[in-house]
């Protein structure tokens, strides 16, 4: 049976780490808005432990909160980035730019993937060709 959905540690204490990167009293701010066992669990868990899903929903509202949505999307846009040059994800996708090339398209059918690499009990992740309109 199923239980909660649940996120890679690693995923969510980059996601604070990039935080932190961001400068001025920010991460303070944000570690201040968590409740004391969510921050506590998230920072001394193993980076391959599951965490609940809502610890990774909590971080990213209480730096939205604090910086606004704007900027927390940009800072996020970054965190993904990093993500993907983290060990669990950069050889699934050294592969797949090998195999499939540089093309969005191509790479966004391999998204499936990669979804189990990070979350748990979290349903699943399917892509349909579109016809390129909003």
């Amino acid at each position: 049976m199923a239980g909660p959905p649940r996120i890679l540690a690693g995923f969510v204490q980059g996601t604070l780490e990039t935080i932190d990167a961001t400068g001025d009293d920010v991460s303070r701010r944000v570690r201040e808005a968590l409740k004391p066992e969510i921050l506590e669990e998230i920072e001394n868990a193993w980076s391959a432990a599951w965490l609940p899903l809502s610890h990774d929903v909590e971080v990213s509202l209480a730096f939205a909160r604090i910086v606004g949505i704007e900027r927390a999307c940009e800072v996020m846009r970054v965190n993904m980035r990093e993500t993907f040059h983290k060990p669990i994800l950069r050889s699934m996708i050294d592969g797949a730019l090998r195999l499939l090339g540089a093309s969005p398209g191509k790479l966004l059918r391999w998204a499936p993937r990669i979804w189990p690499l990070l979350l748990r009990d979290a349903g699943t992740m399917e892509v349909e060709p579109g016809d390129g309109k909003p």
